[in-house]
């Protein structure tokens, strides 16, 4: 089995647990994985991996998990804009609005000079919630 096999393999198991309803078994299964992928630094993969087990996370309404896969993420590219919004998106919502505006204005930084379409998309959302970042 190649590398890519296997992670397509982790996040396609880890995808079947949540969807019988048992997420903490895919956040394991995604833990075991994530640790491998640090120690191999796959930074690619500890990116999609973390992601993944945000969105099982944001399911089971685990809004401290969803930040630690996050974060996790942002250990292996601090500029990852996605990582930096989930971030961002995470802490506003737990109320901790200065220090989510802070991690939104650097996502807002990276994305508008990358200026991809997953940036262009994380862009409106970031005008959304904080329109008076676009105007600085």
């Amino acid at each position: 089995m190649t590398h890519i096999d296997q992670l397509k393999n982790v996040i396609q198991r880890s995808s079947e647990l949540s969807k019988r309803g048992d997420d903490r078994q895919a956040l394991k299964l995604l833990d075991d994985s994530l640790l491998e992928a640090i120690r191999e630094h796959r930074g690619r993969w500890v990116r999609i991996l973390s992601r993944h087990a945000a969105v099982i996370s944001e399911s089971i309404g685990d809004l401290d998990l969803v930040r630690h896969y996050f974060e996790q993420a942002l250990t292996v590219d601090p500029n990852d804009p996605v990582g930096l919004y989930g971030v961002a998106d995470v802490l506003f919502r737990q109320g901790k609005t200065a220090t989510a505006k802070q991690y939104a204005a650097k996502c807002y930084s990276v994305s508008k000079q990358r200026g991809q379409e997953q940036d262009r998309i994380l862009l409106a959302s970031i005008a959304e919630r904080w329109p008076e970042l676009g105007n600085g």
